[in-house]
């Protein structure tokens, strides 16, 4: 495998990163699109994508362009291991490199120090920070596509109390984008004009837990989208319990009682029902207890599945649902 060492000012020009004070592992200071080098080399700036096993992968926001036979639409993808542990998923970051990178794609390096850039401005009324609503959208199915997904822009609707987050990978000439109901959405003052209309497939909801970013699977369901040419497409899909889907995928760690909120961007369900179910690992289900939008976290530490079940009612005393959709979790209760 051939190394090199990150030297060049030019392999970094477009990107986003900043000169990293001298001290601490990890520091806040406020986001300068600049380049810098320093005593050791060239730092790497862009958003974290994905965290594994200490390892964090940062892609550049920026696009860059390599010309007739070149590379298109191409992000700078870095996985940088010895990670700090409190660095999470949606944060705009700048490392330093412990020496050599690795040529591939994603390149392969060590973190030398990791610093958090943060936003100069937050929009006014939002509940989500920019972090936030990055990482939401990337656990979103719309992103699964996207084995190296990029971060292009962020913005938020204050209107519609969403963000759009817009989301693309290397070689890709179109992006996404993915809207992000922002937390705590107030139901009551929210109108449907607000909302995104139902698209083919049911939409995942934000699940939060205080300032965390719940992982959301899709689970059972049975919908129907918009119609289209005066038809409308009707799908039904039968999904394993939410213990057997998360056994072996990450969990979330939270809080001992945790308030654990959800949210859809889509239609506001003034006139649905939800319901959630603890799944035991040998099979039994217990009923949760719900406060409007959101329940408890168990107080007992350990891994817990979670099974969320929406029905969208036409007809509420004819028990008439014009969508249903199941949605399934796990969370890790630390002490």
């Amino acid at each position: 495998m051939k190394f090199t060492q990150l030297t060049l000012v030019a392999l970094l020009a477009l990107t986003v990163a900043v000169a990293l004070a001298a001290c601490g592992n990890k520091q806040e200071k406020a986001y300068k699109p600049i380049a810098k080098t320093s005593g050791t080399g060239v730092s790497f700036a862009g958003y974290v994508v994905k965290k594994e096993d200490g390892r964090i992968l940062v892609v550049s926001p920026a696009e860059r362009n390599f010309g007739s036979g070149g590379a298109q639409h191409y992000h700078e993808a870095i996985w940088f291991a010895k990670a700090p542990d409190d660095i999470q998923i949606g944060q705009r970051v700048d490392v330093m490199p412990a020496g050599a990178i690795a040529e591939s794609y994603p390149a392969q390096g060590v973190a030398a120090s990791v610093s958090v850039l943060k936003a100069t401005t937050t929009p006014e009324g939002a509940k989500l920070t920019e972090a936030e609503a990055i990482h939401r959208a990337l656990v979103d199915e719309r992103a699964e596509k996207y084995e190296v997904p990029a971060v292009k822009q962020v913005g938020y609707d204050g209107e519609k109390k969403q963000w759009i987050v817009e989301l693309t990978q290397s070689g890709n000439e179109q992006s996404i984008n993915v809207a992000v109901a922002d937390s705590g959405v107030d139901r009551t003052a929210a109108t449907e004009d607000g909302y995104e209309p139902f698209g083919d497939k049911p939409p995942l909801p934000s699940v939060v837990a205080g300032q965390t970013a719940i992982t959301v699977m899709q689970s059972s369901y049975c919908w129907s989208g918009q119609a289209v040419n005066g038809q409308v497409k009707s799908e039904c899909a039968d999904y394993a319990s939410p213990a057997g889907m998360l056994k072996d995928k990450p969990t979330t760690k939270v809080a001992p009682g945790a308030t654990i909120e959800f949210a859809f961007a889509t239609k506001p369900p003034t006139a649905s029902e939800t319901h959630v179910s603890l799944f035991e690992t040998d099979g039994s289900v217990v009923d949760v207890k719900l406060d409007g939008d959101s329940f408890v976290a168990p107080t007992e530490p350990g891994i817990y599945y979670f099974g969320l079940s929406v029905w969208w009612m036409k007809d509420v005393e004819k028990r008439i649902s014009e969508n249903s959709s199941s949605y399934a979790f796990a969370i890790e209760v630390t002490g």
